[in-house]
């Protein structure tokens, strides 16, 4: 992701010249000393990129998935969160009909809605 504009700048340049069918003099000299006009060539990251540290990690595979895949940012409290809560989504199914239920999320987002005279918080 940290080249990603660098690398996708360097595709589609590629792929404008083999759309524009006009060639280069050079284009047909020895294919050998010229291995990016065969498609041989591609972008190459450079090897000093840092590695994400487990926050950004997750923070960039919620942005761009809309999920969690590595881990999750509560699965660090998980011990804590047994202590205070009574469900979790595993086991939510199992729960009845105005049982007390005490869960752990992590908030997105808050919203106030009016509606007639009474106010409802969305939370996602």
């Amino acid at each position: 992701m940290e080249h990603f504009e660098e690398a996708m700048d360097e595709a589609q340049r590629s792929q404008k010249e083999k759309l524009s069918n006009q060639s280069s003099f050079f284009d047909h000299s020895i294919p050998a000393l010229h291995p990016e006009k065969n498609g041989l060539k591609s972008y190459q990251i450079p090897d000093d990129v840092p590695e994400w540290d487990h926050k950004k990690l997750l923070s960039i595979e919620r942005e761009a998935l809309g999920f969690y895949i590595t881990g999750h940012p509560l699965l660090r409290f998980a011990d804590r969160l047994k202590l205070v809560t009574n469900a979790n989504s595993s086991n939510l199914n199992t729960k009845r009909d105005k049982d007390n239920v005490i869960i752990a999320g992590v908030v997105n987002g808050i919203s106030e809605k009016k509606e007639q005279e009474e106010m409802t918080l969305c939370v996602t």
